[in-house]
């Protein structure tokens, strides 16, 4: 008579879920860290609904044809030409989440089932999306299907939506390189940066995001005594710091001795209606008893106005 094997590993998690006291009724969360800067574009995104990319006529230059004139002068007809197009292609993100019908039988009710499996699943492919977006998004050079990146795009050289900055000067961004010690030079630079922008007229930043290590630097060259305007925001032991009156903070995945004055208005994260991190409906192959669902992201990182963004490097 032949014998069934017992699957021990089941039997033995079993046995130590009735052993055992449970203390938490999710799963404790001991892989994923903060992304400040995608909760910022996502907090202000521009929901569009379709198309392949994002189209922005730019200013590029004066009239010259602007004259002052007296008596009969003749005036300068000649005709202006003082735009240019830049193109942003849309990029996709996917992720999958399965679940075995025998893991579905497994947690059917509340006698067998210590956690929701498939509710953990989503969390965790969604989670798994945004964490690779945040990285992306700070690549010195993006891949041709990732987004775009603050590194591509605030700063004073490269192609960016088809408008070279090298001979397009109006399309550079302010950055100042190589500023070493944040002790000696670091407020300094931010001070010049912040003013530099303000100076183009696109109105005023909205956030500098860092490295941990500059922000703390920034931190320990505030003064708690001093009288400030909101004076709990720089109390000994504050949670949070402002610069220039605007939040300052910092994200993990910051390439070490960079810092960025970012002005959202010229900043912008385009997501596409049907791809804000969206689940299709569950699907069960006919040869498989599984069923998979996945997950979306459509959209794309763009700038309309390169000059009202700044950048640090070599902060030390």
């Amino acid at each position: 008579m032949s014998q069934i094997a017992i699957d021990n590993a089941r039997t033995n998690e079993r046995l130590s879920m009735f052993l055992s006291r449970i203390d938490e009724n999710e799963p404790v969360d001991n892989v994923f860290v903060d992304l400040p800067l995608l909760k910022e574009l996502m907090g202000r995104r521009t929901v569009i609904d379709g198309g392949r990319q994002s189209m922005i006529i730019v200013e590029t230059d004066q009239n010259s044809t602007v004259d002052s004139f007296e008596g009969n002068d003749t005036f300068d007809t000649s005709v202006q030409d003082t735009t240019q197009t830049a193109v942003f292609a849309y990029k996709n993100y996917g992720a999958t989440v399965t679940i075995l019908w025998e893991e579905k039988r497994e947690t059917a009710t509340d006698d067998v089932r210590t956690f929701d499996l498939l509710r953990h699943r989503r969390n965790s492919a969604l989670m798994s999306m945004k964490d690779r977006m945040n990285s992306d998004m700070f690549v010195v050079s993006p891949a041709s299907k990732d987004l775009n990146s603050l590194p591509f795009l605030i700063t004073t050289t490269g192609t960016v939506g088809g408008i070279d900055s090298s001979t397009d000067t109006f399309w550079q961004s302010q950055e100042t390189t190589s500023v070493g010690a944040f002790t000696s030079n670091g407020m300094t630079n931010m001070r010049s940066l912040w003013n530099d922008i303000l100076r183009q007229g696109q109105g005023t930043p909205d956030l500098t995001l860092t490295t941990q290590a500059i922000f703390e630097a920034y931190e320990a060259e505030q003064d708690p005594d001093v009288r400030y305007e909101n004076p709990d925001v720089l109390a000994r032991g504050a949670t949070s710091l402002v610069f220039k009156g605007k939040p300052i903070m910092f994200d993990a995945d910051i390439s070490a001795c960079e810092l960025y004055i970012i002005n959202f208005d010229w900043l912008k994260f385009v997501v596409d209606t049907d791809g804000q991190f969206t689940f299709d409906e569950f699907q069960t192959p006919v040869d498989q008893k599984s069923s998979t669902a996945k997950l979306v992201f459509r959209g794309q990182l763009i700038t309309t106005n390169r000059r009202a963004l700044g950048r640090l490097t070599g902060v030390t």
